[in-house]
């Protein structure tokens, strides 16, 4: 699968963080669209649930925000549609927190941009087969 077909939602409540994550992977060729609600990415799951055209192939998440926390959106979605997750954080719980909901992967931030994009393209292949 190549980038340029590769489409990522990606959430943070911080929209410095978010726009940085989001200009990164586009950079890398990936089909972004970005939110700062995790409400608003089960309203995307779901409706892209019914149509292929709308799927997204992977979520990259921020792990603390209000609400609803990176971990249990990983876990509502995986209920809708199972897809990739990848959590971020700027804490080291981010690794035990990632593996009670079964994110893909986890990484501390800040992460660069090359290790994200390799991260989203492997964790995209793996979850379309």
């Amino acid at each position: 699968m190549s980038n340029d077909k590769i489409r990522v939602l990606v959430v943070d409540d911080d929209a410095m963080v978010l726009r940085a994550t989001s200009r990164a992977l586009s950079s890398a060729g990936f089909e972004v669209v970005s939110t700062l609600r995790a409400s608003a990415v089960v309203d995307y799951h779901e409706q892209s649930a019914y149509d292929r055209e709308k799927r997204y192939h992977v979520i990259v998440s921020d792990l603390e925000m209000p609400g609803t926390s990176g971990d249990e959106l990983c876990c509502t979605v995986q209920v809708i549609r199972p897809i990739p997750f990848i959590l971020l954080s700027g804490s080291p719980i981010v690794f035990e927190r990632a593996l009670s909901c079964g994110a893909t992967a986890a990484f501390l931030k800040p992460v660069g941009p090359a290790i994200l994009a390799a991260a989203v393209r492997d964790a995209a292949e793996s979850g379309s087969s």
